[in-house]
């Protein structure tokens, strides 16, 4: 994933996409690099190839629903997924999926 991030600052994309895809390969579970993986393909400079990878990310985001289905983190990358390719009632599915999850106290004393 880090080396993903490094990847896709220089503007690598196709090179980054293959490391997010090998960290998520080796750990399902990984909710950052979700969130990579859809940022890069949403400002993918081949218009063309926008729906293929899109196609891509529908896979992987459903691996990671099953691999981590209690995650606030891969619901809301997997609600930003759903709204993007225009299939609104799975986004809303999820977003009742993330509203019954527990809040996390991030209360500093």
């Amino acid at each position: 994933n880090g080396l993903g991030n490094i990847l896709r600052d220089q503007g690598d994309y196709p090179k980054a996409e293959e490391m997010y895809l090998r960290a998520l390969n080796i750990n399902p579970g990984f909710e950052f690099a979700y969130n990579n993986l859809l940022a890069i393909y949403q400002v993918w400079s081949r218009e063309e190839e926008k729906p293929a990878k899109l196609q891509i990310f529908g896979e992987v985001i459903q691996k990671g629903l099953s691999a981590r289905p209690r995650s606030g983190n891969i619901l809301s990358v997997a609600i930003n997924y759903y709204k993007l390719v225009g299939d609104t009632a799975k986004a809303s599915e999820l977003e009742a999926r993330l509203a019954k999850l527990p809040l996390k106290s991030t209360t500093v004393e």
